[in-house]
């Protein structure tokens, strides 16, 4: 019970962005402005739920809750600045994919910033390796979809199915998969437990 609200916010992270991702890419024969309208809610539920995500992932990392707070105060404004880059100062339908990759670049990484911390605040071995291995499904995900890999080599030949936009959606559930891992991780070993480990070991 007490770990709950995260896993709750976890689960709609992934929930509430999904009907807006099969509306953008699921209906080929949409009008241009129907799809940019459908892009528009893609991108701006990608970036409300990093703040979701975020605080799933604090929340039983975070030393105390006036850290929680202010953590997720932070992600708040730096979700308001990507909305007024991404939706306001460009028109989003016109972004190329590797500027609009960039511009998500920093709330993937703010939101993975528990799991780093709880590596290495509290010496922790598990989230080091559930750490590690989210970073690198979303860095290969983020590079083969801002690169246009692999259809740039075979043009036509993955215009269905095995195109970079596939993979890259595969990857993050992969990585999704990985943050619940965290959480997994996280219930059955506190990050006060973690860290009295760590000084002990440091003792003897």
């Amino acid at each position: 019970p007490e770990r709950l609200p995260d896993a709750v916010a976890l689960w709609l992270s992934c929930v509430t962005h999904f009907p807006f991702s099969l509306g953008l890419h699921s209906f080929i024969g949409i009008s241009e402005q129907m799809r940019a309208s459908w892009r528009s809610l893609d991108v701006y539920f990608i970036q409300q739920n990093s703040l979701i995500l975020a605080y799933a992932l604090a929340r039983p990392a975070a030393p105390s809750n006036a850290a929680l707070v202010a953590y997720v105060s932070a992600i708040a404004l730096l979700f308001a600045r990507n909305i007024y880059s991404t939706m306001w100062v460009r028109h989003i339908a016109d972004i190329p994919k590797k500027q609009l990759s960039r511009d998500l670049r920093n709330m993937v990484l703010a939101y993975l910033f528990p799991m780093f911390f709880q590596s290495v605040y509290y010496a922790d071995a598990g989230a080091t390796k559930i750490s590690a291995s989210t970073s690198i499904i979303l860095l290969t995900a983020a590079f083969l979809y801002a690169n246009h890999i692999p259809e740039k080599y075979a043009p036509g030949a993955f215009d269905l199915i095995g195109c970079s936009h596939n993979i890259m959606h595969a990857l993050a559930f992969a990585a999704h998969a990985s943050e619940w891992a965290f959480l997994h991780h996280m219930a059955f070993r506190s990050p006060q437990a973690t860290a009295a480990a760590f000084f002990n070991q440091s003792t003897t």
